[in-house]
């Protein structure tokens, strides 16, 4: 509790929930994500505020759910499946290949850019990850492939994972074509190191591998929710920011380690606030995956009065919402 909400003043606390939201919280001019338990008290208190949008979205839950099935089921924080045929999703990974050998190219000779590309946006859209293992390929100036790559996760097979697990009705907040060098470098860093993710008490991250991915590749690796939830719950080191391997390994044995491994569509669901994981070490070979991230709407990195397109900067503008179902699903209403 050495960095909770409740060691901030009254004034911070409602700043916090009715204009910002707790994305983390500032404690002697640094800033710390928020505990999983204040995590859930933020989003237990903006439901209550928020209760007939709360109501509406676990109504549009269950009225999607309806004649549709979800491609699998989160157990312990996550799953594992198949999603090469969901509608699209061949597709999206032509398009991920598209992108990919654009940025490649790119990084390599700073050559051309496709017909219409502003070079500077496209460089400033690099620059976000360009220190990160892992990579953002730009691909929002093309609105063709920004729809192919949007479609399969407006697919209730997989939306509907995530809203099961949630309860209600997410928020689509990211799409991305996610690339992995897995370069050699001094010591592991950032999200190389096991840690969990400070949006919300609960999320749904969505990894779909483009090309076969094996240990070569430095997969995604993680900790089922149980486990992590009970070392977390225990204080110290595991509170922190990052955590060593050989300190997870000695309460979880790395026969109890899940990775997310397999061929083009393997698909994995996985809650990143409450599993720990980490991803994109050096290796061997690069890695490609599709990715997306569904949010509870509700989740403390929101603020009470519910901008949440704001907050997120959605740019799927371009997209004509065909149901009630997608105008939720992408913060429209």
């Amino acid at each position: 509790m050495k960095y909770s909400i409740f060691k901030q003043t009254l004034p911070y606390n409602y700043r916090k929930l009715f204009v910002e939201g707790y994305q983390h919280v500032t404690v002697d001019n640094e800033k710390w994500s928020l505990s999983l338990r204040d995590r859930a008290l933020v989003g237990s208190l903006s439901r209550t505020l928020n209760a007939p949008k709360y109501l509406a979205r676990r109504t549009l839950k269950s009225l999607a759910g309806a004649g549709h099935k979800p491609i699998a089921e989160m157990k312990d924080g996550y799953a594992l499946c198949d999603g090469a045929d969901v509608p699209g999703m061949r597709e999206a990974f032509a398009v991920c290949e598209e992108k990919l050998a654009i940025y490649l190219e790119y990084l390599r000779s700073g050559g051309a850019l496709p017909e219409g590309v502003n070079p500077e946006k496209y460089r400033e859209e690099m620059a976000k990850t360009a220190t990160d293992p892992l990579k953002h390929v730009p691909y929002r100036y093309d609105r063709d492939a920004a729809e192919a790559l949007l479609r399969p996760f407006l697919s209730p097979q997989l939306y509907l994972t995530a809203a099961n697990y949630l309860g209600l009705l997410p928020v689509l907040a990211s799409v991305r074509i996610v690339y992995s060098p897995n370069e050699a470098s001094d010591g592991l860093r950032s999200s190389q190191m096991f840690h969990v993710d400070p949006e919300g008490a609960r999320q749904v991250k969505v990894f779909v591998a483009a090309r076969s991915v094996g240990p070569e590749n430095s997969p995604l690796t993680f900790i089922p929710e149980h486990h992590t939830c009970r070392l977390i719950e225990s204080g110290g080191t595991f509170t922190g920011r990052r955590v060593k391997d050989f300190k997870l390994a000695k309460h979880v044995p790395e026969s109890e380690w899940v990775s997310h491994v397999g061929d083009p569509g393997r698909t994995v669901f996985v809650d990143t606030s409450r599993c720990f994981h980490y991803g994109s070490r050096p290796s061997p070979a690069p890695r490609l995956l599709l990715y997306a991230q569904y949010l509870d709407p509700f989740c403390s990195m929101f603020d009470a009065h519910g901008r949440i397109r704001k907050k997120l900067g959605i740019k799927y503008g371009f997209h004509q919402p065909k149901t009630i179902v997608e105008r939720y699903l992408l913060s429209r209403d």
